[in-house]
């Protein structure tokens, strides 16, 4: 809001408003400043402004002036223009050159998309940063955000709806106020007419029945001095004078004196007189003896002292008519002239209004500022700053003025107008907010209530959330982090029964599997076998990798007798417990044929006879064998192979491996009188004989090709070690860095002859 100020001592004509204009422009270039004549026409306007623009000012310069708007900015077409009542000639204004928004409506739209935007650009920094850095938030946290979004939400938009709902409905409890309050100024002023025809009735009245009667009173000095006593008391004049047609003033020296001559009125008096007794007033129709009446005269005032008096002549002869003087003795026709100041008389009306009617308007006050006097006369509380503050306002800009303030502990709107009819007088009219201020606090209260129930059942479906939710995933997360602890023998608590209770149940159900299979995992470690061996001439390596706690690729080394030692590796299909029973099975088998005299065929025909039995009875595992017995003094030595892969042979001489492709045979079980026929091969000093899983076979790099048999064959070529355990491992690093995924267990055994 712009507001202009321009000394009213420095007005003196439109050329010095001009260079105050001017100037202000110069000074505040965002600003721009004039004035108009009033009314203002597009001519007035200075400086001169575009064809929108001026319509806009003069539309706000006439809704400036209008009785009912006290506001000092006036917004036209969405913009502000500050307007100032300079004098009765002038009027001055102000606005922005470039107007900024002020409608609500755009100001929320433009914050919302301001809003809008940023979070828009958050999400976006938010969902780069989750591309880089991912993360993830526990459910506990997002169910707790959603049920904060689905309260929060709620709770802000009530408190805003009960802010507006307040706001709007104190702004028209407050225009009914206001309305209420200038309509008991308007009838206060419009009241005046009725106090003077009163007090005119009641002078008419005492004169008809006191003085009439009884003229002998003109001639006692005591009885005038009584008569002057009574109409002061009855009407409490300001001067009284009674005269004749000779012009005598017999309350000379009694009454009290307003004008600084009498003779001017005692002159009147005896030339209206001296016209009635010359018989030139037209008698017309039968009218009342007396009118009571008063007569507005042009009066100009001077420290609020009568200096001229003029009634013009049509008022003067319609006087004259309105009278019926039959059966009266004219020639003793006396003159009475009572004058009153004016807003001593307007203050007495005001005093009496208030005695008399204010009683029957309830918290209605009444205030009152005397121009003649600069004093407020009448007011709820005695020199009130602001309220006399509004009054002056008034005085100065001739308009409607309102304003809040606080007076004998209670808050009042106020009201304050200069008078029509009390033209003396600024009036103002007070009414309590407190009804305002009770409704105010009614809604906030009802809203509280509701906000109160709002979070009651916030913390009943927090509690329920608790229960059914909350609690379950507590336990949920414990398990989790009991299987990351491999703490299989943790048990959930059933807290609920309902799809979380079965989820719980479940997750006891999947840790009781997670126990036995460590238990398996740990009966599976206990019988295998160390992961090397040094016989003789020979040096035997084996290494595993499987791919879950239960593998099914099963090696073994053991020592026959002096020369010779038994190598055998096999292959179980599938993973887990099926798996790890076959590798049981098998290791069974040795131990029981090792106490028999373990045999390379006869170990071999064992396994096919219970992997036989398996499949006969609907049983869909199997697995593949490969045993190998090696002298390891001579390095002469046989393989059988049932199914496995085929067995690998590096010749250090050439440095190159060899695959011994016709090494072959059926698994174990599909075949009823398989014939075992072991094939005879010979180690010179440095070979080397790997045996392995399908693991290694099957691994794919990125490309998605397998490594297969010649890749493995060049890969055992290519990592060739003198250690033997070093060549192992450089065989299992090159397959890690070749290949990107595999889906197998990958057991190898390396046989040095050296």
């Amino acid at each position: 809001q712009l507001i202009v100020f321009i000394s009213r001592s420095f007005i003196r004509s439109s050329s010095g408003l001009q260079w105050a204009s001017n100037l202000l422009n110069r000074k505040n270039p965002d600003t721009l400043t004039g004035f108009s004549e009033y009314p203002p026409d597009s001519t007035s306007l200075v400086p001169t402004l575009s064809e929108d623009l001026t319509a806009r000012t003069i539309l706000a310069l006439a809704s400036y002036e209008e009785m009912h708007n006290a506001a000092e900015a006036v917004k036209s077409s969405g913009q502000i223009i500050a307007c100032r009542f300079l004098n009765q000639y002038w009027r001055g204004f102000a606005l922005f050159r470039q107007p900024g928004i002020t409608d609500p409506a755009a100001i929320k739209a433009v914050v919302t998309a301001s809003v809008l935007k940023f979070l828009l650009v958050l999400f976006f920094v938010m969902f780069v940063y989750h591309l880089k850095n991912p993360f993830s938030i526990t459910v506990k946290l997002k169910i707790a955000a959603f049920f904060a979004y689905a309260i929060i939400l709620p709770m802000l938009v009530i408190a805003s709806l009960t802010m507006q709902y307040v706001t709007q409905n104190e702004a028209e409890m407050l225009d009914n106020l206001k309305n209420e309050a200038y309509r008991a100024i308007e009838k206060l002023d419009a009241h005046y007419d009725w106090f003077l025809k009163r007090r005119a009735d009641g002078l008419v009245k005492y004169l008809v029945e006191k003085v009439e009667p009884h003229p002998e009173i003109f001639l006692d000095r005591d009885s005038l001095i009584k008569l002057y006593n009574d109409l002061a008391e009855l009407a409490n004049p300001g001067e009284v004078m009674i005269t004749d047609s000779r012009s005598h003033d017999f309350l000379y020296g009694i009454s009290r004196q307003l004008s600084r001559d009498r003779s001017l009125m005692r002159q009147a008096g005896s030339d209206i007189l001296n016209i009635f007794i010359s018989g030139n007033v037209a008698r017309s129709s039968e009218k009342t003896a007396f009118l009571a009446m008063f007569l507005h005269s042009d009066m100009y005032e001077i420290q609020n002292k009568i200096s001229y008096l003029g009634v013009g002549e049509y008022e003067l002869s319609m006087f004259y008519r309105l009278l019926h003087l039959r059966n009266t003795d004219i020639s003793k026709l006396m003159f009475f002239g009572i004058s009153w100041e004016l807003h001593r008389l307007q203050r007495e009306h005001v005093a009496d209004y208030c005695r008399t009617q204010l009683a029957l308007a309830g918290d209605l006050q009444i205030a009152a500022f005397c121009r003649a006097s600069e004093e407020l006369f009448m007011s709820p509380q005695e020199n009130h700053q602001q309220l006399l503050k509004l009054m002056n306002m008034s005085v100065n800009r001739q308009i409607t003025q309102v304003a809040s303030f606080r007076a004998n502990e209670r808050n009042y709107i106020a009201v304050a107008m200069p008078g029509r009819k009390l033209s003396k007088l600024i009036l103002a009219a007070l009414l309590p907010t407190d009804a305002i201020i009770r409704h105010r606090e009614m809604i906030v209260g009802r809203a509280r209530l509701f906000a109160v129930l709002l979070c009651l059942l916030a913390m009943a479906t927090m509690y329920l959330l608790q229960s059914w939710i909350f609690r379950p995933l507590e336990e949920l997360r414990a398990g989790i982090a009991a299987i990351a602890g491999r703490n299989f023998h943790k048990r959930l608590d059933l807290v609920c029964q309902n799809e979380f209770g079965q989820l719980m149940s479940a997750f006891n159900h999947s840790l009781e599997t997670l126990q036995e299979l460590e238990v398996a995992r740990i009966v599976q470690e206990s019988i295998l076998p160390d992961t090397s061996l040094s016989h003789n001439r020979c040096k035997i390596v084996a290494q595993t990798r499987t791919m879950t706690n239960l593998g099914g690729d099963y090696f073994d080394m053991i020592t026959l007798n002096d020369e010779k030692v038994l190598v055998f590796i096999g292959d179980a299909t599938g993973h887990g417990i099926p798996a790890a029973l076959s590798m049981a099975m098998a290791k069974a088998i040795l131990l029981h044929e090792n106490f028999r005299g373990l045999h390379d065929q006869r170990l071999m025909q064992q396994l096919n006879a219970v992997f036989g039995k398996l499949r006969s009875q609907g049983s869909k595992d199997f697995m593949t064998a490969l045993c190998v017995e090696l002298n390891t003094r001579n390095g002469l030595g046989r393989i059988i192979n049932a199914g496995h892969c085929y067995p690998m042979l590096l010749k250090k001489a050439i440095g190159r491996t060899e695959i011994l492709t016709d090494i072959k045979g059926m698994p174990p079980g599909f075949d009823r009188k398989p014939a075992f026929t072991p094939a005879e091969f010979k180690l010179e000093s440095g070979d080397s004989l790997v045996i392995y899983t399908d693991g290694f076979v099957e691994c794919v790099n990125d490309h998605g090709r397998q490594i297969g048999f010649t890749g493995l064959a060049e890969l055992i070529s290519t990592t060739a070690d003198d250690d033997v355990a070093c060549h192992v491992s450089k065989i299992f690093a090159q397959l890690d860095q070749w290949s990107t995924t595999s889906q197998d267990d990958c057991t190898l055994v390396m046989v040095r002859f050296q």
